[in-house]
């Protein structure tokens, strides 16, 4: 393993900054992070040879459990690919600058209007998919037909999410953005009409509250994340703002799946499903 250290361009009566050595195909998290010294200076140790990206954020307000606070001051950013091969790479020079504006808009799938469904206005969140080790929080509520700028943004990756949608209205897309680059102006975030599954329970030897009703895509394989739903006395249970589509949806108790249903969800209107569930063996 070898060192790796440098300076990065401080302006003068700034705060600390955060640094982080990344991974460029397994971004998910920093393998290794520190806080630059007061002349600018950091250095990591035992860094294994391979290629890294460098990423730089300040002025820091804070830290975390795992993560630094973005002070109140107007951030700067910086960012370097590191290659570290058969010796310590010394004398990095990280030139920083003002953070990027992103411009988003929201729009209908297809169409010139909302479904109505949808509401006007929604929270669109950016989250980072690079490791900076700071903490993002930028968000703005985005009003349909209308571009909204999010200011002071690293350049890096980000994935554009919604939140605040009714039960029949659903995301179509996520964009994901890259502020490293030039990015087309405004990115749309999509709307469209949910669908949803209204269910009912059928078991003819257990209560339905002893049960979990599981939802995936039709189309999923090993490890695809499940939604899941529990049915009241009576047996009534629902899944809500579903892309349209085809799903397979199971009753479970325990650890086994008794029957697996198939069902073709559409958008602007519940699915009714029975969904029956017969004890085999005292397991379900």
């Amino acid at each position: 393993s070898y060192a790796v250290g440098g300076k990065i361009e401080r302006p003068a009566g700034k705060g600390q900054f955060q640094v982080a050595l990344g991974l460029p195909e397994q971004p998910a998290l920093p393998i290794a992070q520190t806080l630059a010294e007061d002349d600018g200076t950091f250095r990591f140790e035992k860094v294994p040879a391979g290629s890294y990206d460098l990423f730089v954020a300040g002025p820091t307000g804070g830290y975390g459990e795992f993560d630094s606070t973005m002070g109140r001051d107007e951030p700067l950013f910086g960012r370097t690919r590191v290659q570290v091969t058969a010796q310590n790479v010394e004398g990095i020079n990280v030139p920083l600058s003002s953070g990027r504006p992103l411009t988003l808009v929201l729009r209908a799938q297809g169409s010139d209007t909302l479904p109505p469904g949808c509401p006007q206005t929604v929270s669109a969140s950016l989250a980072s998919l690079e490791p900076w080790a700071v903490m993002f929080t930028p968000s703005a509520q985005v009003t349909f037909g209308k571009e909204q700028t999010i200011r002071n943004l690293a350049p890096g990756r980000f994935r554009v999410t919604t939140s605040g949608l009714a039960s029949g209205c659903y995301q179509v897309n996520q964009p994901v953005v890259d502020l490293s680059g030039d990015v087309a102006k405004p990115v749309a975030v999509e709307l469209a009409a949910a669908g949803s599954i209204r269910g009912l329970l059928k078991s003819t030897s257990a209560a339905a509250t002893d049960f979990a009703v599981t939802l995936m895509d039709a189309g999923s394989t090993d490890g695809a994340q499940a939604q899941l739903a529990f049915p009241d006395r009576d047996g009534r249970f629902a899944f809500e703002s579903l892309r349209p589509g085809r799903y397979r949806v199971a009753a479970r108790r325990g650890a086994d799946v008794s029957r697996v249903v198939e069902v073709d969800v559409r958008g602007g209107a519940p699915t009714i499903v029975e969904l029956p569930a017969d004890a085999k063996g005292g397991q379900q």
